[in-house]
């Protein structure tokens, strides 16, 4: 990719959000530019410390979500779907900050977060 253009690059990104209903903007590895998953370098604390301003739209990850369930999920597909996302280290830090997902009214909105 590093010798495309910009414009090339964006043709195809166009031609590939077209066919593709899925989440597709993912990071990659690629030992260049990023060298591992984001959770291993927390926890390693391998980052630069510097002041960060985090913030959320509320539902915002309904319009990723949602779809791959039809809709509606359960607890137990809830929990399943987030140990494919996030690494242990973060699956126990999430209750924490936004307690338990069986207190959750809806296991879909859990992951509003």
């Amino acid at each position: 990719m590093r010798n495309l253009s910009v414009d090339r690059i964006l043709e195809i990104q166009d031609v590939v959000s077209k066919h593709n209903t899925g989440v597709i903007t993912m990071p990659v590895i690629d030992d260049y530019v990023i060298d591992d998953f984001m959770e291993n370098k927390l926890a390693k604390g391998d980052f630069h410390k510097v002041p960060l301003l985090i913030g959320s739209n509320t539902n915002e990850t309904s319009s990723l979500v949602c779809p791959i369930f039809n809709g509606t999920a359960n607890r137990t597909q809830m929990e399943t779907f987030l140990s494919t996302i996030y690494n242990s280290t973060i699956l126990n830090e999430i209750p924490t900050v936004y307690g338990p997902i069986s207190a959750s009214k809806n296991p879909l909105t859990y992951v509003n977060i």
